[in-house]
């Protein structure tokens, strides 16, 4: 990641904390005490947005967190916090003491249940986005945010594309030789399912992982949300 991005990342995170400590206090003041149970009905509302390079989803899911009114939590976001252990500590903290313990049991039940052979970062990022879901509604990009959280809680996207189509948004957008776009492709979808498929023992090309798989040569962006945003309306989380 640049300089520049990781200022920006460092910045947003910092802002986010900040703004959930308050929210976290103003809720403590109300005696809130829920339940481990309770916690996992509390998530969410989310959307997950698992793309294939080239493909539009990170434009998708900003559509889509625009149009909701959701914050976006990318895969440098989620990394960031997940990665950092003062970071992650103050996201954690920002819950507040009684809805810290609830969502520590529910996270720690999750990891226990699905994730045992997970190493330190994964259950780092689980953590996190445990934590994030339950400060309220959001859009993910990437991690396999999909395998973690309950999927009644949310909508789980898929975005797709023609190889040749991608093969030319990466050569188009990231300033890229047409080789250097191909051999980018395929190293990032090996890396994507082999991640997928050793940390949440998934296939993420599997289509019923996900709630509904857009074919971006099929259909543009803001179609794409309107699905989308149809889903979430239907399903009574969007509003």
């Amino acid at each position: 990641m640049e300089p520049s991005r990781r200022v920006n990342v460092e910045r947003l995170v910092e802002r986010q904390i900040s703004n959930w400590t308050t929210r976290a206090k103003a809720r403590e003041s109300r005696g809130s005490a829920p339940v481990p149970e309770q916690v996992e009905e509390a998530l969410g509302p989310f959307v997950t947005v698992s793309r294939e390079v080239g493909s539009g989803g990170n434009e998708l899911a900003a559509i889509l967190a625009r149009r909701l009114g959701y914050p976006l939590y990318d895969r440098e976001i989620v990394d960031y916090i997940a990665e950092r252990a003062n970071v992650r500590a103050a996201a954690v903290k920002s819950l507040g003491e009684t809805w810290y313990n609830a969502t520590h049991n529910w996270i720690s039940g999750v990891i226990d249940r699905r994730f045992l052979g997970c190493d330190e970062y994964v259950r780092h990022l689980i953590e996190v986005v445990g934590t994030i879901a339950s400060h309220g509604p959001a859009v993910f990009v990437g991690r396999g945010v999909a395998f973690i959280l309950p999927s009644r809680r949310g909508l789980r996207v898929r975005v797709v594309a023609p190889f040749e189509q991608r093969v030319d948004y990466v050569v188009e957008r990231w300033n890229m030789s047409d080789s250097e776009a191909r051999k980018l492709i395929l190293t990032s979808d090996a890396s994507q399912h082999g991640f997928i498929k050793a940390y949440y023992k998934a296939d993420t090309c599997d289509p019923l992982v996900h709630d509904v798989t857009l074919n971006m040569d099929q259909v543009g962006l803001e179609v794409a949300a309107d699905v989308c945003v149809a889903m979430l309306e239907a399903r009574g989380l969007a509003g």
